[in-house]
């Protein structure tokens, strides 16, 4: 028997691709970051959120059309948070670092 199977949508693909090309730092820092992004995602608009380490989102913003901008979380405690960036390409995930 054949199966046809017709895939119109990957989950992952576009994902590392993504991953690649955004950059936050410095990292670690005083809560003060720069997001860049590299072309070709330059053009496309990004929703950003920062998640702390209890999941809960303490941040979240757009990243209009452009490849910078600065993130200011400084008014949280020092320690690890989670930068989840997504895009009609799929996503990325960047460990954030908060130091005294």
């Amino acid at each position: 028997e054949l199966v046809r199977v017709n895939v119109t949508n990957t989950v992952g693909v576009h994902d590392h691709v993504l991953q690649n090309n955004v950059a936050v730092y410095p990292n670690p820092s005083n809560g003060i970051f720069t997001l860049n992004v590299n072309a070709p995602y330059q053009n496309i608009e990004m929703k950003f959120t920062i998640l702390n380490n209890l999941g809960e989102i303490i941040y979240e913003n757009v990243l209009a059309v452009g490849n910078q901008q600065q993130i200011d979380i400084s008014d949280y405690a020092a320690g690890t948070y989670i930068l989840k960036i997504v895009s009609e390409n799929g996503f990325a995930t960047k460990k954030l670092v908060i130091v005294e």
